[in-house]
This record gives C-alpha cells, structure tokens and sequence, in this order.
C-alpha cells in the first residue's frame, strides 16, 4: 500500500489483496488487537481511518471503516 493514498483506495487495495492472500494479516503492521472486549476483534489502521474486523478459525469479518474517532463508539459490537 501507498502511504499517500486517499484512504479509500488503500482500503480498496487492502481487500483486493486480502482477498487473494488471507495471510497477509499476518505481514501487516497498522494492525493491532482491541482489549477490553472478549473476543478477536482487531483494527487497521489507514491513515486517520480505521477498518474493525473479527477473526474467527476459518473467517475474516469485516465490520466498519470509521474514522479513527468514531471507530470505538460503535466497534465491537
């Protein structure tokens, strides 16, 4: 990814490319593990957006990309 790229084209690649290589979550650095709530909920950060996702033994969901502001108020759910 572009460190200068609108956050929506980051995003747009991010997937793109997560959905032909699931194991790059695990190569990613924007990446981190929410504490507090029971569960895998983890965010990406892009920028001031970040994308909440859980991950589940043989799924990815995808929940919202926020701002990073907002992000917490509503995720997890």
């Amino acid at each position: 990814m572009l460190v200068n790229e609108p956050p929506k084209s980051q995003v747009k690649t991010f997937l793109e490319q997560l959905r032909s290589n699931p194991a790059i979550l695990n190569s990613l650095h924007h990446l981190k593990k929410l504490r507090g709530k029971p569960g895998n909920f983890y965010r990406i950060r892009f920028g001031e957006y970040r994308l909440g996702y859980e991950k589940r033994t043989d799924e990815i969901i995808l929940y919202r990309i926020l701002p990073r502001k907002e992000i917490y108020r509503y995720f997890p759910p």
